[in-house]
């Protein structure tokens, strides 16, 4: 049986992706807030892989990005229903049929830091009911490491230290608590 999330050197995270004209930033941080408690969020002018979603999302000018972390975790749950919680959401806001927005959640740890997807890959471990745990970076001489799997926008170096920056605040929690 996976364990649940709610462990003392695990937090979770939502990478979310967003059409800034169809949704407000509020709508996000209320509805993760509603089912997972107190939270802190950070907005990244980083995002590289927008023409990538404006395939489905459209146009790049329109498109933003919020990563929001859940320190004191609440949830309750495993990395399966996470996901597909997450999944649910995104379905019940399609718009057009594409989605307007992608919400992707992550473990973070001390050690690494793994995304939840429904895509298999050959280095994804299939964790149940279609969802696989990406190991996306590895915790190694004070930094976080890419892998040569990990997506592309998570292998910039600015978020790389945004990353290094929330694991220091993670850290920072534990010895509080």
């Amino acid at each position: 049986m996976i364990a649940n999330l709610v462990q003392p050197k695990n937090c979770i995270f939502f990478s979310v992706l967003y059409r800034k004209d169809l949704i407000q930033r509020d709508f996000f941080t209320d509805l993760l807030a509603a089912k997972f408690g107190d939270h802190i969020f950070h907005i990244g002018n980083f995002f590289p892989m927008k023409s990538y979603y404006q395939k489905e999302m459209g146009q790049e000018d329109q498109l933003e990005r919020l990563i929001i972390f859940f320190y004191k975790n609440q949830f309750n749950g495993s990395p399966i229903d996470l996901k597909l919680w997450t999944m649910e959401e995104e379905k019940k806001s399609k718009k057009d049929g594409g989605r307007v927005f992608n919400l992707d959640p992550g473990i973070l740890g001390l050690e690494n830091m793994q995304l939840l997807t429904s895509k298999p890959y050959a280095h994804r471990i299939h964790l149940g009911k279609g969802i696989y745990s990406d190991l996306t970076y590895t915790f190694k001489d004070n930094s976080f490491v890419q892998l040569p799997w990990t997506y592309p926008d998570y292998a910039s170096e600015e978020l790389i230290s945004f990353f290094n920056y929330s694991r220091n605040l993670f850290k920072t929690v534990l010895t509080q608590s």
